[in-house]
């Protein structure tokens, strides 16, 4: 199974995008390693990892576009993953809702929120 759901200007911007995530995550990169502040820091590689996770779902869509196939057995594999994933992100989520709620700081609140 092969994807071509593309058109060229879809494409093209999918690319610059995928290209913005990956400078992003490059560019936070040192900021990243020189921070002393541990809170700082994890508060980087948070953007860091979602800059590359992005790019990553970007990169999917390119290869998808292009020449990758999906086997009957990857999808099949690719399907239930999903699923599973799907079933607990929703778990976590609640989690850090119950968490949020019983928080009575409102700056440490807001980082809790930002999960959701």
């Amino acid at each position: 199974m092969s994807w071509k759901i593309l058109d060229e200007d879809a494409l093209s911007k999918i690319k610059k995008q995928k290209e913005f995530e990956d400078q992003t995550a490059k560019k936070l990169t040192p900021m990243y390693e020189s921070a002393k502040n541990p809170i700082i820091k994890l508060f980087i590689h948070s953007i860091i990892l979602d800059a590359m996770r992005h790019s990553d779902t970007y990169q999917m869509l390119i290869d998808l576009n292009s020449s990758a196939l999906i086997g009957d057995e990857s999808k099949a594999i690719g399907q239930k993953e999903l699923a599973i994933h799907i079933e607990e992100e929703a778990q976590m989520l609640k989690q850090a809702k119950d968490i949020s709620e019983i928080l009575v700081d409102k700056k440490i609140k807001q980082l809790i929120l930002n999960i959701l």
